[in-house]
């Protein structure tokens, strides 16, 4: 099973597996879990790690470029995926298939989903 994080939930993990924090949703500790044990692959998009790391930046955080390095070690300990997603992917999104109603960040998330599940409608 493939499930994609969204901002909140990759700060999450991010704040869980860096530093220890407790996971406060319940089922997202769950996909963790089981992503750890390789049975499910979580996802995440780079652009939204960048707004991740934006903040961490306005917040006086000062071990970014170790945070980025840390995100892609991630990848050999758990079933994680890291998506290129630049903006060249976010203005074709926004021009062909934008969806008004939902934030760009669930259309991305979505669509991340299908495209990991194969969907291309």
């Amino acid at each position: 099973m493939h499930y994609c994080l969204n901002r909140e939930e990759l700060t999450q993990l991010i704040d869980f597996e860096y530093s220890g924090k407790e996971v406060q949703l319940d089922y997202l500790r769950l996909r963790i879990v089981n992503s750890q044990n390789w049975q499910d692959e979580l996802g995440c998009m780079n652009y939204l790690f960048a707004q991740i790391l934006g903040r961490k930046v306005k917040e006086k955080f000062k071990n970014c470029s170790y945070l980025i390095q840390f995100l892609n070690d991630l990848v050999d300990q758990m079933y994680l995926r890291i998506h290129d997603c630049d903006h060249s992917f976010v203005n074709y999104m926004t021009r062909y298939v934008r969806e008004t109603d939902l934030s760009l960040e669930e259309e991305l998330v979505k669509l991340h989903n299908y495209m990991c599940e194969y969907i291309y409608e």
